[in-house]
């Protein structure tokens, strides 16, 4: 029922698909690009733009919400199963389990929500050493910070492998092989392991 649309150097947006009325826009201005992939979860997949602080990434969004989920800084294509992503960058081909790592990524953006607004009360409590909250919500901050770095510690074991890779500009999946090109050649590759077919 909806239509999502890149749009070069502007940010994508989504309209209802019988109308054209214009529902809104994911992201911030340079949050623009090319490529998009709508993933049956309601993930949109997007980027591979122009963006003047990075080497291209692509941006994940709640497409229902349009919420900015998940970053993959130097990412060029990605493509999905329903269990697994296969990113590719412009150094490194990997496969990582999607659904768990996105889970985490949400927890992390929320606990960096919270971490956000404690660090901004407790700059307001100041250095008032008789202030009755500063000692719990610094410990509440401690917290939050060891469950952020347990949360990054256990998306990295979502990795299913992670391959150098000389073949950054498309990939694509089909059964078991993925198909991975470069400069004046292109691979195959078995999904599962990353194991050379060609």
């Amino acid at each position: 029922t909806k239509l999502y649309m890149s749009q070069g150097r502007q940010n994508p947006v989504v309209c209802e698909r019988q109308t054209g009325k214009l529902l809104g826009t994911f992201g911030k201005a340079g949050d623009g690009g090319v490529y998009a992939l709508l993933a049956p979860d309601s993930t949109l997949i997007h980027g591979r733009g122009q963006n003047h602080r990075t080497n291209g990434e692509l941006r994940g969004f709640d497409a229902d919400s349009r919420d900015s989920i998940v970053t993959f800084p130097g990412a060029q294509t990605m493509v999905m199963t329903q269990e697994t992503a296969y990113l590719q960058t412009h150094s490194e081909l990997s496969a990582f389990a999607r659904g768990r790592y996105l889970d985490l990524q949400k927890q992390i953006n929320a606990l960096n929500r919270r971490q956000a607004a404690l660090q901004k009360r407790l700059k307001q409590l100041g250095k008032n050493p008789d202030a009755p909250l500063k000692g719990q919500l610094t410990a509440e901050l401690e917290n939050i910070r060891n469950q952020i770095a347990a949360h990054i510690s256990a998306q990295a074991e979502c990795f299913l492998w992670k391959r150098p890779s000389s073949y950054s500009c498309e990939l694509m999946l089909a059964g078991d092989i993925l198909f991975a090109g470069g400069r004046n050649e292109v691979a195959a590759f078995r999904a599962a392991d990353l194991g050379m077919q060609v």
